[in-house]
């Protein structure tokens, strides 16, 4: 499988390629979809209503986002997007009644557009805030401990991400749900949301949350502390394995290996240890998330996270 711009291409049989074009499969080799629109249409648009059309025909002049967030489910998608942003947290909103200029007679074309969210990525998104919410100490602390949060659904290929400076301001979000992020692991999706919280809290104190645990948790050895250059991993100094550690480390040849594998100890993109304050985090809201298989949230980490709630005003 690959990505393509906004097109993800999926063999199919011995030779056909299946063109996923953000909500449905096209099959090119005989110019058909394999399965209906998921929007049912507008009845004062009868273009919209054959389901098996593109772009009511027109794929020149029109574009056909993705999302699952029909018009029953509107007033509930809202509902949750008003409580979300009581807690500073913005969803960005591309699902609604729109209009697309004007048609014979004075009527307006006016019909729902489904966007590119679906409605379990929002109520997912609401629990995890509110499970966020009670883990730093109650109302108003998701404001307290970074201000202001924005949440968008891009069209790239990927998972989630908390996208710092430019690219922030190029994908409109401090938090980017990436389009294959579709929210089928309730546990996961929750989680991830947390962690990239993290990421933002971490950025907007200048990355000294991780740092800092680099430091408190052992293991990193860098030539300049203070600005965290020369750093390299080196695990016989760990003083605190991180959360995501395996506990069962057979089919590895060593002991080091194996402690070497955390998610915690990888440069993703943000830099070296990024990713400890963020799930050190994400594991304190959730301690239970994967149990039988990582060693969980220890003690140094644990109180490091208790004292920054504490901070908060």
């Amino acid at each position: 499988m690959r990505i393509n711009n906004y097109i993800q291409y999926e063999q199919y049989g011995d030779s056909t390629q299946l063109l996923f074009l953000r909500a449905r499969y096209y099959n090119p080799a005989d110019g058909r979809f394999q399965s209906r629109d998921t929007w049912a249409g507008n009845y004062n648009n009868p273009l919209s209503l054959n389901r098996w059309m593109y772009t009511k025909g027109n794929p020149i002049n029109y574009i056909d986002p993705t999302g699952h967030i029909t018009e029953k489910e509107g007033i509930h998608a809202d509902n949750i997007s008003v409580r979300l942003r009581l807690k500073g947290v913005y969803i960005y909103k591309d699902w609604g009644f729109m209009y697309s200029g004007s048609i014979p007679y004075g009527t307006t074309n006016c019909g729902w557009n489904i966007g590119r969210w679906n409605i379990k990525d929002l109520e997912y998104i609401d629990d995890a805030m509110k499970d966020l919410e009670k883990a730093l100490g109650g109302s108003g602390k998701i404001r307290a401990a970074i201000g202001e949060l924005s949440i968008n659904k891009g069209f790239v290929n990927g998972r989630m991400m908390s996208p710092p400076s430019m690219l922030n301001y190029l994908f409109n979000a401090d938090i980017l749900v990436q389009e294959s992020a579709i929210a089928t692991n309730k546990e996961w999706y929750k989680f991830t949301i947390v962690h990239e919280f993290g990421h933002v809290w971490d950025y907007r104190m200048g990355k000294r949350l991780s740092f800092d645990l680099m430091q408190l948790t052992g293991g990193w050895v860098c030539q300049d502390w203070v600005n965290r250059t020369g750093c390299h991993l080196a695990m016989s100094q760990v003083i605190e394995y991180s959360p995501d550690t395996l506990i069962d480390c057979d089919g590895y040849s060593t002991e080091e290996k194996c402690r070497a594998l955390p998610y915690s100890y990888e440069n993703t993109g943000g830099g070296i240890g990024i990713e400890n304050w963020a799930q050190t985090l994400a594991y304190y809201v959730y301690p239970n998330y994967r149990s039988s298989t990582t060693i969980g949230l220890q003690p140094i980490r644990r109180q490091y996270v208790k004292k920054q709630i504490a901070n908060l005003p």
